[in-house]
């Protein structure tokens, strides 16, 4: 009876422990399973605040409990979140290094990941939107790559069209690349691109300025060999360009060519004029000789004696004028504007052809003579240029460079004329070579003539009658070194410095 009764209380007591030990059991994994759940549910949240990385720990956990468990589906279920964050990582770092084709693709693979979740949690025990975790930073990001790669697309395209020096095409590419960016907030981007289509910008310019440049140049040699309508042709399709580039100074140099032009076109036509009228009154002479030669043979047989006296020169309308006024022929005028030297006149009598309006030229021609040791009274000077042609316009636009080239060749001088000296020499290193030079040049309100001499014992050069070597001579600090003029560095500086000199047109060395 009493070993029944140990059987029985043994049984009863192991049966206890057993249902214990199977209630424990049951307990722990049904803690197992609660913690599982709560860091699945953890990475669940975590992820669907876009803390991707964040959440992998948790879900980390939750599979190590799920095999713990011996949980499949489960365990399966995780994976597919897993999987699903590790490709979002994956197509981040690619966006962030700047592969976003390699991006795009990947992110499309997880938008596929991300509904698949559906199909792993059939129903949602844990009521958070499983299918929508990731899917609109998937959807933004596709779209955001997809704005990149059509950005870096038009800058490739863009930068194609630099290469082959289409630069208009690639300002409109990269100006659409800009807008494009901007449409993405993309800032970086819009500044890049609007840079380059500066650079574009400015390259048009460069290229349009050179193209102006060379019509400039082509107009100077047609000017250079004496076909003045055809260097107009020029000067004009210039000036188109520059008008294009609101190019003011290039506007006023093209207009101050195309005016030169005219002004000799005009010259010549007159001359030529001129000398029509001479033939007529030559063609009329012959025939009155003929009709005295005629009465001759008919019976008058009176004949003249040829005369053995000059005739008398004919001076111009103003040298009586300009006789009657004296001057220090050993002091060059540095002023047109002062007297006596505004008081000479030139050309008609219209109120504009005194020597503060019309001189530079003779005075230009005055002073070179002092320098040289010849001085001459200005009448003498202005008395050659209107008896010889040389006055544009009656004087009205002062004097011609060829008038002044021939007076010093008539006088014996050995001259060189060189028409837009800026373009084919160093006009600094010709002028040193020279005894004086007379140079001409257009400003913006009209041309100019000036008179130079260089000093090799004190390495400058000596201007005359010029303001705006004045100017450079007082900026630069230079001590006049003659009593005259202005002391200056460069005269090729001065022409290129000075904002309202536009170019030089002539340039005449004496030696």
């Amino acid at each position: 009876m009493k070993q029944r009764k140990a059987i029985i209380i043994s049984v009863l007591a192991f049966a206890t422990i057993f249902f214990v030990a199977l209630s424990l059991w049951a307990l722990h994994r049904m803690q197992l399973r609660t913690e599982m759940g709560s860091q699945f549910t953890q990475a669940i949240s975590i992820a669907a605040r876009q803390d991707f990385r964040d959440s992998l720990p948790h879900a980390d956990e939750a599979k190590a409990l799920a095999q713990r468990l011996g949980d499949d589906d489960y365990e399966k279920n995780i994976d597919a979140l897993i999987r699903l964050v590790n490709t979002i990582i994956l197509a981040d770092d690619l966006f962030d290094s700047g592969d976003y084709q390699a991006a795009q693709d990947t992110y499309i693979i997880a938008l596929e990941y991300s509904a698949d979740l559906n199909t792993y949690f059939p129903v949602n025990e844990l009521t958070l939107p499983i299918a929508d975790v990731g899917s609109d930073h998937i959807v933004f990001r596709i779209a955001l790559t997809e704005s990149f790669l059509q950005f870096y697309s038009l800058i490739k395209r863009a930068d194609e069209f630099a290469k082959q020096a289409n630069y208009e095409a690639a300002q409109l590419v990269y100006e659409e690349a800009a807008r494009a960016a901007s449409s993405f907030f993309f800032t970086e981007g819009r500044d890049m691109a609007t840079e380059r289509a500066e650079d574009m910008r400015v390259q048009i310019i460069l290229l349009k300025r050179a193209e102006a440049e060379a019509l400039l140049a082509q107009g100077d040699e047609r000017f250079e060999s004496e076909q003045y309508e055809e260097s107009i042709l020029y000067f004009q399709s210039a000036m188109e360009i520059f008008r294009e580039l609101d190019d003011w100074q290039g506007i006023a140099t093209s207009v101050s060519k195309i005016s030169y032009a005219e002004v000799i076109i005009a010259h010549l036509e007159a001359l030529q004029a001129s000398e029509d009228e001479q033939q007529e009154e030559t063609q009329d002479d012959t025939q009155e000789d003929t009709l005295d030669d005629a009465q001759i043979n008919n019976g008058n047989t009176q004949t003249e004696t040829p005369s053995n006296t000059v005739p008398q020169v004919q001076h111009g309308p103003n040298y009586d004028h300009n006789r009657s006024i004296s001057f220090d022929l050993s002091t060059p005028i540095d002023d047109q504007n002062q007297r006596p030297a505004n008081q000479i006149r030139m050309g008609s009598s219209d109120g504009r052809n005194e020597g503060w309006y019309n001189g530079c030229g003779w005075v230009a021609a005055y002073n070179a003579l002092i320098l040289l040791g010849n001085p001459h009274h200005p009448a003498d000077i202005v008395d050659a240029f209107e008896t010889g042609g040389g006055t544009v316009f009656g004087g009205v636009f002062g004097t011609y460079p060829q008038a002044i080239e021939r007076l010093f060749v008539d006088l014996g001088y050995d001259v060189n004329h060189t028409t837009f000296p800026q373009r084919t020499m160093n006009i600094d290193d010709a002028i040193r070579a020279s005894r004086v030079s007379i140079l001409a040049y257009m400003h913006t309100r009209a041309g100019h003539y000036i008179t130079i001499e260089y000093r090799a014992e004190d390495g400058m050069f000596i201007v005359y009658n010029d303001n705006s070597a004045h100017a450079r001579s007082t900026y630069l600090g230079f001590q006049n070194i003659a009593e005259t003029g202005a002391v200056i560095d460069s005269v090729s500086a001065l022409i290129q410095q000075t904002s309202n000199i536009l170019f030089s047109f002539s340039l005449i060395t004496i030696s």
